[in-house]
């Protein structure tokens, strides 16, 4: 698919109500190509369930989700992960039993093992679509700095070095953009700046679009080219870190003081 001119992401209208509690109230925004954007806000404002509508786990009561320019509002979260989109989420989702380098290998698209056919009539091409996905894991876990780390099963991992595999999990899908959702959530002081520094390295050097949820102010400051704050379900300010940072409607937020 040849992505069309435009944003990478758009939220248009989007509203999502759990019962009496209103989630999402109308929130809009976009995502630029090659951008990384952060969205924050006080607990509840809801970031989490906006990244839910975005990527089709949760569909919208109203509104409208654009990806490279198609409408993808009704789409389940499989069917946008194949146009270009895809996500980590708060708790990493590792297949703990695994080594780190199978986790890897399990995610990459497109293999034709996963038919039983083409492995029995193909079996020559099965391998070497195999020693490819090995390959390409390979490299990445050399991106993310978990090479070493390559034939431990993923539950041995730390908190951070899981955020790491997810985050080589996102690049081998080869998916264009990739939403993060509270990325340094539990991960210890020494290994966030890796993982600030890799983040950043991805969209350089992998020409990756990113939208970042974080409390960690420090990791978004250093990171996003832009800032989104939502509050009350939807977004109250959008520019760059330190404008934002003194948005008097932020500070309210953050103080509890805004609806």
């Amino acid at each position: 698919m040849t992505p069309a001119p435009g944003p990478a992401l758009e939220a248009r209208g989007l509203g999502k109500r759990f019962g009496g509690v209103v989630a999402v109230d109308g929130a809009s925004l976009s995502v630029g190509r090659g951008e990384i954007l952060g969205l924050i806000g006080p607990n509840g404002a809801g970031k989490s369930t906006l990244f839910d509508l975005l990527s089709g786990v949760q569909r919208a009561d109203r509104g409208q989700v654009l990806l490279f320019g198609e409408d993808v509002t009704a789409l389940p979260a499989h069917a946008r992960a194949r146009r270009g989109l895809t996500r980590t989420f708060q708790l990493a989702r590792e297949l703990d039993r695994l080594t780190v380098i199978e986790n890897l290998v399990l995610a990459a698209p497109d293999q034709p093992g996963e038919a039983l056919w083409r492995a029995l009539v193909r079996p020559a091409a099965v391998a070497r679509a195999e020693r490819a996905a090995i390959a390409r894991a390979g490299e990445l876990l050399e991106t993310v700095g978990l090479a070493d780390k390559r034939h431990e099963p993923a539950r041995a991992l730390s908190g951070g070095q899981k955020k790491l595999l997810e985050l080589a999990r996102c690049l081998i899908t080869g998916a264009p953009l990739i939403l993060l959702d509270e990325v340094g959530a539990g991960v210890a002081p020494a290994l966030l700046d890796h993982l600030t520094d890799t983040i950043a390295r991805i969209r350089r050097e992998h020409d990756r679009t990113l939208m970042v949820i974080e409390h960690n102010m420090g990791l978004i400051g250093r990171l996003c080219d832009r800032v989104v704050v939502m509050a009350g379900g939807k977004p109250i300010a959008d520019g760059d870190f330190d404008a934002v940072c003194a948005d008097p409607r932020v500070v309210e937020s953050y103080l509890g003081l805004a609806a």
